[in-house]
């Protein structure tokens, strides 16, 4: 198997009447009947006037997500690339519309639609539409932009086939297969391969409604939930709270909650397993390498900034700063690699030949890896805040502040002053409001002269489309603080 979409016919043959999708309204969609929609599809949008080699701009988020997902598998069949249609930086050669979409973009477009894919005559004669090697590009993905521009990073079948087989899953129970919901977001590498990964192996995937989480999940059985931090964080406001005198907590059936992207704090994680689910899972990876660590959340909480265990196919090594292998466990700039790593960004020759490197990718996280395979991930290269000679790493501050209870979100940062000498920040999220005087006295207390001056307590932190804490623009509304003269100390 070399493109992605066979495996599905491989399913379909396999398990003709088994739930590949469950929509948001209940519509279940057999491995059978998704093989003949992704088949209509692929002739609706070839006859279109889509060919292999054109790129195709296709959001696969909400609310329409389960059609999305046919019309992105249909162009995989194709051998189409595609890439989110909000990437601002493409120039795409065609664009899919979901029927909510009121823009008419520029490009040729077609609006997507299950009116579309209705049966023709003498479907049954019809071939099965040919599938590409496994070298045509899938999709291209954005990386985070956490501190800058999102790079594009081009991911082949092979590629995304690579990641999926070395990709760690949540052990089933019993022989069923398992029925997922994944919370996510299907258009970036960590929601795509969790999703692809589930159907090639049988699994069956439910589109559920935020607000009717609990529901969903003990309606179709769910056994696992694939989420972000962020994500989760909005998620749990939907659910009821936890009462051990009726027996209310967490949902019977999961068995798992897989969480990707930032480190989940410590009121989050109890908030999660006393209402949704007690066996939490960490994920660690990058666009460039796809998924490298793995881990149980309860085993992780000793060891500081620890994220996961090695995967048996990626490898991790923390340099010094003459660019020399260091030993287990001790901390320095780390470079990775994978066998279903990229290459190289699109159209970026400069910023590829810095970041990757001698088949390795260098992405300026600093951490280290210890010699059971723990990958700790301790900031990036230049996340040291050096206020007039007092450094202090972000995560330090960010951790203080998670410890406490009513506090969901924390991200620390340096923003030069009007004398341009960089002063230490910190924008919080908070159940309420907490007292200046209450947080300069747990930062004081904690931290001493490390502690930030200048506190942001904000209703929600900026974030980038994949999720992560958007930093760029936390420092520039400091920024403006300090030209408007309302920067105000602790």
């Amino acid at each position: 198997m070399s493109n992605l979409v066979e495996g599905l016919r491989e399913c379909a043959a396999a398990h003709p009447d088994r739930a590949a999708l469950i929509t948001a309204d209940d519509h279940r969609i057999s491995y059978a009947t998704l093989d003949r929609l992704i088949d209509r599809a692929a002739r609706h949008l070839s006859a279109a006037g889509i060919r292999p080699g054109h790129l195709v701009g296709l959001s696969v988020a909400g609310p329409d997500e389960a059609m999305a997902l046919v019309f992105h598998l249909a162009l995989a069949r194709l051998g189409v690339a595609s890439a989110e249609r909000g990437a601002s930086t493409i120039t795409f050669d065609f664009v899919l519309l979901q029927p909510a979409d009121t823009d008419r973009p520029t490009q040729p477009f077609l609006r997507m639609g299950f009116e579309a894919l209705e049966p023709v005559p003498d479907e049954d004669t019809l071939p099965p539409v040919e599938s590409p090697p496994g070298d045509k590009v899938f999709r291209i993905f954005t990386t985070s932009g956490t501190t800058g521009r999102p790079h594009l990073v081009a991911v082949t079948h092979a590629q995304m086939l690579t990641r999926i087989s070395t990709y760690w899953t949540a052990p089933r129970r019993g022989d069923a297969a398992e029925v997922q919901i994944c919370a996510i977001g299907l258009g970036g590498s960590f929601g795509t391969v969790t999703v692809l990964k589930l159907l090639l192996g049988g699994g069956t995937l439910v589109f559920s409604n935020p607000r009717s989480l609990a529901a969903t999940v003990l309606r179709h059985k769910v056994t696992s939930i694939v989420t972000a931090t962020n994500v989760l964080q909005s998620l749990m406001k939907t659910l009821p709270i936890a009462q051990p005198a009726t027996g209310l907590g967490p949902l019977p059936g999961l068995g798992v909650v897989l969480v990707g992207g930032s480190q989940m704090p410590q009121a989050l994680a109890r908030q999660v397993r006393a209402r949704l689910c007690d066996r939490i899972e960490t994920s660690y990876g990058a666009t460039e390498t796809g998924q490298l660590a793995f881990g149980r959340l309860d085993q992780l909480s000793d060891a500081p900034f620890a994220v996961g265990r090695l995967g048996p196919r990626a490898d991790v090594q923390a340099l010094d700063e003459a660019g020399k292998v260091l030993p287990p466990g001790e901390f320095g700039e780390l470079r990775m690699r994978s066998p279903g790593m990229a290459q190289r960004y699109e159209d970026e020759p400069e910023i590829s030949t810095a970041q990757f490197r001698d088949g390795w990718f260098h992405p300026g996280d600093l951490g280290c890896v210890m010699a059971d395979g723990l990958l700790c991930i301790s900031g990036r290269v230049g996340d040291v805040i050096n206020s007039g000679g007092v450094k202090v790493s972000p995560r330090l501050i960010e951790e203080v502040l998670l410890a406490r209870p009513d506090i969901t979100q924390a991200a620390a940062f340096g923003v030069p002053d009007r004398d341009g000498v960089e002063q230490i920040w910190v924008a919080i999220v908070a159940h309420a409001p907490i007292p200046d005087a209450e947080l300069s006295r747990l930062l004081g207390e904690r931290l001493g002269p490390q502690a930030p001056k200048f506190v942001l307590q904000m209703q929600d932190l900026p974030r980038t489309e994949n999720g992560k804490i958007a930093f760029r623009a936390l420092v520039e509304i400091g920024m403006r603080h300090y030209a408007e003269g309302t920067a105000r100390l602790r």
